[in-house]
């Protein structure tokens, strides 16, 4: 383990003992999260659906699962979290972006920019991600 998984999964552990302390919605997603840094895609994928169904309309768990979802191949499904993600939350840069990818990789390239020129214009600093597009 590199020093920073060392600490993620350090947090990981404190994450998963909070959540069983007290299991409110909004806790899933920063486990969900580092689950997925960690390169654990099931747990991370198994904890944001258990996020998304406690809570269906919190836009950050959904875009969460999203993409452990786009991480584990699983584009069409991804592409359907970050839409209802965009749907509570039409400015939300992450889901712009996550919304582009799938759709570059499925090769609409028209959607893909119609997204990549949305994250854009809410962020109008240059970004990796959007150059790529």
């Amino acid at each position: 383990m590199t020093p920073d998984s060392t600490d993620l999964a350090g947090s990981v552990e404190a994450l998963e003992s909070e959540l069983e302390t007290d299991p409110s919605p909004r806790a899933f997603a920063p486990l969900a999260e580092a689950y997925r840094l960690l390169g654990r895609l099931d747990d991370a994928i198994r904890t944001a659906r258990q996020g998304a169904s406690a809570c269906p309309d919190h836009a950050g768990i959904l875009i969460v699962l999203a993409r452990a979802l786009a991480d584990s191949g699983d584009r069409i499904e991804a592409l359907a979290g970050y839409t209802r993600g965009l749907e509570l939350d039409p400015e939300n840069l992450e889901a712009q972006i996550g919304a582009a990818r799938c759709y570059l990789e499925a090769d609409q390239l028209v959607r893909a920019l119609v997204y990549g020129e949305t994250a854009q214009l809410i962020d109008a600093e240059p970004r990796e991600e959007l150059l790529l597009l």
